[in-house]
């Protein structure tokens, strides 16, 4: 938004596994600046991807659990300005969790901090 003042971001992340009720899930977040003539979006800038510490899953499968990772300006976001365009990519950090099955990503948060 145009009132950002340009500090670091906290994601916080709202999903549900589909049939998991035990082991860990983890994700990654990665932010891509478009702005004005900054990235041409035929092809993929993302800044490099933040990771999600894994958590364990809720016991109930559809239940939604929030998860959050703090990433710092500048570089991280991709040194996205106040009132520019940017890309989020959001997935699954499969290497890092060990619940079977797909997640649902249910929605996506943005806090400035």
């Amino acid at each position: 938004p145009r009132h950002y003042a340009g500090g670091g971001i906290t994601v916080y992340i709202h999903y549900a596994m589909t049939s998991a009720t035990s082991g860990t899930c983890g994700w990654d977040v990665a932010f891509e600046r478009i702005g004005d003539g900054s990235q041409d979006i035929d092809s993929d800038g993302f800044a490099a991807a933040q990771t999600v510490t894994a958590v364990t899953v809720p016991g109930t499968s559809g239940n939604v659990d929030i998860v959050n990772v703090a990433i710092t300006d500048g570089a991280n976001i991709d040194s996205i300005a106040a009132g520019e365009a940017y890309r989020i990519r959001v997935r699954r950090d499969v290497a890092n969790d060990t619940a079977a099955g797909d997640a649902e990503l249910v929605a996506v948060e943005l806090k400035e901090t």
